[in-house]
């Protein structure tokens, strides 16, 4: 049994190279990476237009968390044009703000009325021009992470560069792991039933790694029952912070969520994920001293100066980077190496993704310090082989991109089937950057 806070058992790693690039090390701690391994050959480029694309996309499968649960994916795409070329960046804001702050609607109104116009003012631009040029705008990282992606997808066609190489990947193939909701259900054998269900179509896909929606009343049943079936499966456990209480934080919430938690040692589970409310990181810190399951955070990490708390203060042995928390991949591969620095285990979590942003994560995925199977299988699961087709799970593994930019394109017959509404954003009718108030 691993100590309290340790990193999660070895066989579930895979090995780093420890050769971190000079000329990012000096950058972990910024706000902002000036240098980039394929910075050398982009451009800047001068955004034309700016077009917002909000879909709905019916899922296959209905999905549940401790958030709530949804029957299709409300989702909001960018397609920017420049250059003579075009790139997508895709926003992974639900369609209601049950797991962030940030939602479709939300999104794409901040996006029309906010965002797109200070980049269409702000003259030519590269991928690492966007943070500082949408600062003016608090918060709304998703949003702001899908011009990010947009811009990127634009440099790096124009630049005849993938995604992948322009972040320093150095693999060919990552480890994909899939995610399983919360079944519904009149009792817990019907429940089970449906795990089962779950699980193998999920590992048919050839995933090595399952992580498993939990909440109070839904934990050991579940976990146990997978243990069972499949001894050697890698197996992580979401909370989503369930096992918070509105109006307590810190130690209290810690004692109450270990009475639960303690019951899952011995399932060799990877870690827990964000068994409180993302706020609490002092209730994180003391939860981790009281049971032996490793904890994971998600929620909490919404900047790279909260995960450097968060690495400085302990307690927090697997990390779940998602580039769209944190305001971009750029800002998405300096917490990869920031990690890698402090020793601590990470993986690409996924929010129920097209094949666009699932492709630009598995090129972050690619990246030296991704040690954990990344969210990156089951697509297909979610929204049927036909609407989108995307990277196929072969052997547990999915081959990263190395076409120019992220790879892929929305299909036409997805955008004509499935918008439900749609913005074109000129950059004539913004000939300046709007001044700050």
């Amino acid at each position: 049994m691993d100590p309290p806070g340790s990193s999660p058992p070895e066989k579930w790693a895979t090995s780093c190279n420890e050769n971190i690039p000079r000329d990012l090390q000096d950058l972990l701690s910024a706000d902002r990476p000036h240098v980039w391994p394929g910075e050398d050959s982009i451009k800047p480029v001068r955004i034309e237009e700016v077009e917002l694309w909000r879909l709905e996309i019916p899922m296959e499968e209905a999905v549940s968390a401790a958030h709530g649960s949804f029957h299709s994916r409300s989702l909001v795409l960018v397609r920017v044009v420049g250059g003579d070329g075009e790139g997508w960046g895709e926003c992974a804001a639900l369609g209601e703000p049950s797991y962030s702050e940030e939602f479709a609607d939300g999104a794409y109104l901040v996006l029309e009325t906010h965002l797109a116009p200070r980049l269409l003012a702000a003259g030519p631009v590269e991928p690492s021009d966007i943070g500082p040029v949408l600062a003016g705008i608090k918060g709304n990282r998703m949003a702001k992470a899908s011009l990010e992606m947009a811009v990127l997808d634009l440099s790096l066609n124009l630049a005849g560069r993938s995604l992948a190489s322009y972040l320093g990947a150095t693999r060919k193939e990552v480890a994909a792991g899939a995610v399983i909701g919360i079944p519904s259900g009149s009792g817990e054998r019907e429940r089970l039933k449906a795990l089962r269900k779950s699980a193998k179509a999920a590992l048919a896909t050839g995933s090595k790694r399952l992580k498993v929606k939990i909440c109070p009343g839904w934990d050991l049943a579940p976990l146990l029952e997978l243990r069972r079936s499949y001894p050697d499966l890698v197996l992580l456990a979401d909370a989503n912070g369930s096992y918070s209480r509105y109006g307590i934080e810190g130690e209290e919430a810690a004692r109450k969520a270990a009475t639960s938690l303690r019951r899952l040692e011995g399932l060799e589970l990877v870690a827990i994920e964000q068994p409180l409310s993302e706020d609490d990181l002092r209730g994180h810190r003391a939860l981790a001293a009281m049971t032996a399951v490793p904890l994971g955070l998600d929620e909490s990490l919404s900047s790279l100066s909260r995960l450097e708390d968060v690495l400085e203060q302990g307690g927090c042995a697997v990390v779940c980077i998602k580039p769209s928390r944190l305001g971009g991949y750029l800002n998405g591969a300096c917490a990869v190496l920031r990690c890698r620095q402090s020793g601590v285990s990470t993986y690409i979590g996924g929010m129920y993704d097209s094949a666009l942003a699932r492709s630009a994560n598995a090129a972050l995925a690619g990246l030296d310090g991704v040690d954990l199977p990344s969210d990156l299988a089951g697509g297909e699961r979610y929204f049927g082989s036909s609407l989108w087709p995307g990277h196929k799970v072969s052997r547990g593994q999915i081959v990263v991109g190395t076409a120019p930019g992220i790879g892929t394109r929305p299909p036409p017959t997805l955008l004509e089937s499935c918008t439900v509404r749609r913005t074109r954003c000129l950059r004539q009718l913004y000939p300046s950057d709007p001044q700050p108030c």
